[in-house]
């Protein structure tokens, strides 16, 4: 079994490496992308893209889309892949709103049924296991060692697929006009927001890293300093984030005009500057209509040390710093929130249902050695992996698959590609790209 993983190529925003977008040029010109295709190599059983892929947080839906095709195109004609995992992120969460909108609402509409709620959390499970050979307990293929638990599979070569997701790839139909199949289709699976590889070696955890941070994990803790003795699986996580991982993610990105004014800030701070920001806020301060006392207050030295600090908190949230918050600095919350999200993966895990697909893991085989994200566009390759100690002294090794948005020096940047394959394990490489700024 062979498996490609990449994350973070934000298709759709100006300062994709990728893809370079001029002002009115909305597909854009293909700028690295081949250095990308070359690393992932051909014929990958697996390519998983880890979220934040088209980027909705950014520029609306055509923007992303159309910024995406010469990508989505090559993986096509290029053959990088047989099956394509879309596991969303933060900027682009919409795709997995809209897969379980279509699974639980559209089609069940469609046919006369009652809508279904949402599952909110599906993962993807890749048994990998080279005791369990194809043809054994395993199934007789790589699609039959794949499970989308609670997913119904379906007959033939491939179990699932045949969702909207399809269409990002050219031509691509599972069935031919007669109802056979179609040799040339790739499925496109949604999971979200975990992808779990076993492997001989032990159990990789993949997910886009967004839940590990202090915004998009906001309104969990404040449910935990609610209900504080509840356990909380993941589905429960996902969902209590739902409200504002939609407003964070997707309602932004289709604001107007005011997804120019965001995406003009989130480029200033990203850039290390803040005067964007600090200017805006003072903009706003001016305009409130409030009382004189308040005015005074809000005009004064204490609004300027208030703005400041702001400016600092946001500036220390998008610098990446998530695994020096983790490691060296330890910082409490930080740990906390790695350690509610890795219990509460596991306690997923250990409840999944196979239906017989695939072998269960032993109980101490459901915490992970290694734990692969992105998020942070900070890679953390194979030959630098951290450690995170557990409690009981086990130990996860943290990888992460780095990002392709344009840095604020001229070294350039570049994401990671990790591949797993049967026999050899996981292997990463890092892919140096230069800067490729919008004219």
């Amino acid at each position: 079994m062979k498996i490609a993983i990449i994350s973070d190529t934000h298709f759709g925003d100006p300062r994709c490496t990728l893809i370079r977008r001029n002002p009115g040029d909305a597909a854009g010109k293909p700028e690295n992308l081949e250095l990308l295709l070359d690393a992932l190599g051909r014929e990958n059983d697996y390519l998983i893209l880890l979220g934040d892929v088209l980027d909705f947080a950014i520029k609306n839906y055509q923007n992303a889309f159309e910024a995406s095709r010469p990508f989505f195109k090559a993986i096509k004609e290029k053959k990088i892949a047989k099956r394509i995992v879309y596991v969303p992120g933060n900027h682009d969460y919409n795709i997995w709103d809209s897969t379980e909108y279509q699974r639980n609402v559209i089609n069940q509409v469609l046919r006369g049924k009652t809508p279904r709620k949402f599952d909110m959390s599906v993962p993807l499970v890749i048994d990998a296991r080279e005791r369990f050979a194809p043809g054994e307990n395993a199934g007789d293929s790589v699609a039959g060692r794949v499970v989308l638990p609670g997913v119904k599979r379906r007959d033939g070569k491939e179990p699932y697929g045949n969702m909207f997701l399809d269409g990002l790839l050219p031509d691509n139909k599972m069935f031919n006009p007669d109802g056979s199949e179609n040799p040339t289709y790739i499925p496109v699976y949604a999971a979200f927001p975990n992808v779990y590889i076993f492997t001989d070696a032990g159990t990789i955890f993949l997910t886009h890293g967004q839940y590990l941070e202090t915004y998009w994990a906001a309104t969990t803790q404040m449910y935990r300093s609610i209900k504080p003795d509840e356990t909380l699986d993941l589905k429960d996580l996902v969902s209590i984030n739902f409200p504002l991982c939609q407003l964070g993610s997707t309602g932004v990105g289709q604001a107007g005009k005011l997804t120019d004014i965001v995406g003009e800030i989130e480029r200033d701070m990203s850039d290390g500057d803040g005067k964007l920001v600090e200017d805006y806020m003072k903009k706003i301060l001016r305009g409130l209509s409030l009382s004189s006392w308040l005015n005074k207050f809000l005009k004064g030295k204490i609004a300027a040390w208030l703005i400041k600090e702001i400016i600092k908190w946001i500036r220390g949230n998008v610098s990446g710093s998530y695994i020096s918050e983790l490691l060296e600095k330890k910082d409490a919350p930080t740990i906390e929130r790695f350690r509610n999200f890795v219990s509460a993966a596991q306690k997923e895990l250990s409840e999944l249902d196979f239906g017989g697909k695939i072998p269960p893991l032993a109980p101490a085989e459901t915490r992970p050695s290694f734990f692969l994200f992105g998020h942070t566009h900070s890679p953390i390759f194979q030959k630098d992996g951290k450690t995170f100690w557990c409690a009981d002294g086990g130990k996860i090794t943290l990888l992460n698959t780095g990002g392709w948005l344009e840095a604020s020096s001229d070294s350039g940047t570049g994401g990671g590609v990790f591949t797993f394959e049967s026999g050899k394990g996981l292997s990463s490489q890092c892919i140096s790209v230069k800067n490729v700024p919008a004219t």
